[in-house]
């Protein structure tokens, strides 16, 4: 439970976010944790500029697209982890047959479909290349990108703790 009443007022919400936070995410999980993903690309990228030092303002056209991107890829992995949770859950075995069987999933299928038909087209986009650019990004691009998220992000989901709780507690 989120511990708000349907009678509080927004201005009681707004001192209790993280009561807040949680209402939406029982209320409205997809569109909040895309926004929240969009929210953390964004202020990522303002970080990013801060330390390239350039000494003019932020280039705000920039965020923008880092938060809109991160807004789409919040929507999809929210999605898989989902469909992947229906997939696995019902398997046989315990906790460590489902995350390997996960992971797997993630890995093989689902990597190669959000990097290829998503996240490297945005960055092509974004960066003012042309739709006809993407096709041969996507050839450079995929085969070392999912290597390094095999690399990255595998142990980071194993780890007892560590990110993968993170992105667990975020997304299941």
């Amino acid at each position: 439970a989120s511990g708000l009443k349907p009678h509080e007022s927004e201005d009681a919400m707004l001192f209790h976010p993280v009561e807040f936070y949680q209402h939406l995410l029982a209320s409205a999980p997809l569109p909040t944790k895309a926004l929240t993903q969009g929210l953390i690309w964004g202020a990522g990228d303002l970080a990013a500029q801060s330390r390239e030092g350039s000494g003019e303002a932020p280039a705000l056209r920039r965020t923008a697209s880092f938060f809109a991107t991160g807004v789409g890829s919040g929507a999809l992995w929210t999605t898989y982890y989902d469909a992947a949770d229906a997939l696995v859950s019902p398997l046989p075995g315990g906790a460590l047959e489902h995350t390997a069987v996960s992971l797997a999933l993630e890995q093989a299928v689902w990597c190669p479909i959000v990097f290829a038909l998503y996240q490297i087209p945005a960055s092509v986009l974004t960066n003012g290349g042309a739709p006809a650019d993407v096709p041969a990004a996507v050839r450079r691009q995929l085969v070392p990108m999912l290597g390094a998220n095999l690399r990255i992000w595998t142990p980071a989901n194993v780890l007892p703790g560590g990110s993968g709780a993170i992105v667990c507690t975020m997304h299941c």
